[in-house]
């Protein structure tokens, strides 16, 4: 695809690492509380969250699949970088992070009044996810 060839695996295994990134992510041992918290949460019983969980199957593979997709589009783009480690891979991410997924989120919270702590906590899982693709797409293997 357009002069590079992706390395299937890498890219698997960097949509993997983002789902499980997200899993701890927004798990009570990181940030749940702040998310719960900024995305009014807070107050919803146990059995509110847990239907909301049930309901979120969709989403879960929605997202990997976008992970997947970002991930090869990034092993294009650090090919075509040459970024050859892991450490050029995490770089080139943080940049793209930086130009367009830290861009488009920091707007939408402002047109959409979202609270800060909503985009530091998703915005900071973003940068590090990408910058763990990046190193694995660059990187592989190691």
């Amino acid at each position: 695809m357009l002069g590079t060839d992706v390395d299937w695996i890498a890219a698997l295994a960097a949509a993997v690492v983002a789902f499980v990134l997200g899993a701890l992510w927004y798990s009570p041992l990181l940030f749940a509380r702040p998310w719960r918290r900024a995305m009014g949460w807070e107050d919803k019983s146990a059995q509110e969250l847990e239907a909301l969980r049930r309901k979120a199957g969709p989403a879960y593979l929605v997202s990997f699949l976008a992970w997947f997709g970002m991930a090869v589009v990034l092993s294009i783009v650090t090919d075509w970088a040459d970024a050859a480690t892991w450490v050029d891979g995490a770089g080139v991410a943080a940049l793209l992070w930086l130009g367009f997924v830290a861009t488009i989120g920091l707007t939408a919270q402002m047109f959409h009044s979202r609270p800060r702590g909503l985009f530091l906590v998703d915005g900071s899982y973003q940068l590090v996810f990408m910058m763990l693709m990046g190193a694995i797409v660059a990187g592989w293997p190691w």
